[in-house]
């Protein structure tokens, strides 16, 4: 393990496990940009997506939004039934 490892991993838990804030853990760094900072964290695709969604919350509630209801599903009709081949095989019995 080398020392950027390390630095990735604690930059990531400081996100993910201990909820800091991004300008918290570009500080901890010493990042001057927090463009820099996003490269040295990697949080799982499940902790984005569950963030996205406490974020989007959030802005709704600070709003006074409420969310969208999800689209309805469309009945479509019914298949028409499968015609079988009354073809006999040559041959056979």
């Amino acid at each position: 393990m080398d020392f950027h490892s390390l630095r990735r991993s604690y930059a990531t838990h400081l996100l993910t496990e201990f909820r800091y804030d991004l300008k918290f853990v570009q500080m901890q760094l010493g990042h001057e940009h927090a463009a820099t900072t996003s490269i040295y964290t990697l949080p799982a695709a499940d902790f984005q997506i569950e963030e996205l969604a406490r974020v989007h919350r959030e802005s709704l509630a600070a709003t006074g939004s409420t969310p969208p209801l999800p689209p309805k599903r469309l009945k479509l009709p019914p298949l028409p039934p499968l015609r079988h081949s009354r073809k006999q095989k040559k041959g056979g019995s």
